[in-house]
């Protein structure tokens, strides 16, 4: 049997993903299967020009009994494990430039992200990281390293502990910040 579903975080200007439970094939000795969506919220944090997520304007956490990782592909409805094409370890920010800030080099980006603290008790998120920007006409991109995801001793191993797990980070969320400032 598996049981599955997903967390999602939607890249872009802002980023709220509601860990509405984030599992993809989860097999245990028990018979029934179940899913369950979460919830997304897009909020802008940019005040001039246009900040997005260039090359994975959606993704997703997904929690595996293999393990817990960034994917391109929602889980959620799958009972299979998570294939090694669909896992992102980074993304592209891309800030272009408003009127306001045309001299794109005068423009900070910042990523940051938090998260409820449910999810600690599953899974430890470590660092993200912002790389040096690159500057090219009004465009200005940087690439982020996604937190590195690990479980914590309290990984689900039967169907009640699974349920536990569900329930426990049904309202959880992770919330990614993307920022553009423009230099005074």
């Amino acid at each position: 049997m598996k049981i599955s579903s997903k967390i999602t975080i939607i890249g872009g200007i802002g980023a709220l993903a509601l860990i509405g439970t984030g599992f993809a094939a989860w097999q245990f000795n028990e018979s029934k299967t179940e899913t369950q969506d979460s919830n997304v919220i897009i909020t802008p944090e940019v005040k001039d020009g246009s900040l997005v997520i260039s090359d994975h304007p959606t993704f997703y956490l997904t929690l595996d009994q293999d393990g817990a990782f960034w994917t391109t592909v929602d889980y959620s409805a799958k009972e299979e494990a998570v294939a090694d094409a669909d896992k992102i370890t980074t993304f592209e920010l891309k800030y272009t430039g408003s009127a306001k800030a045309q001299n794109v080099s005068d423009v900070t980006l910042e990523v940051t992200f938090t998260k409820d603290s449910a999810i600690d008790t599953y899974v430890t998120l470590g660092a993200g990281s912002l790389g040096d920007a690159t500057a090219n006409g009004n465009v200005k991109t940087a690439t982020y390293t996604l937190p590195t995801l690990t479980y914590t001793s309290s990984k689900p191993t039967t169907e009640a502990a699974y349920k536990t797990m569900k329930t426990a980070l049904a309202s959880a969320k992770v919330t990614f910040t993307l920022k553009a400032t423009v230099a005074a």
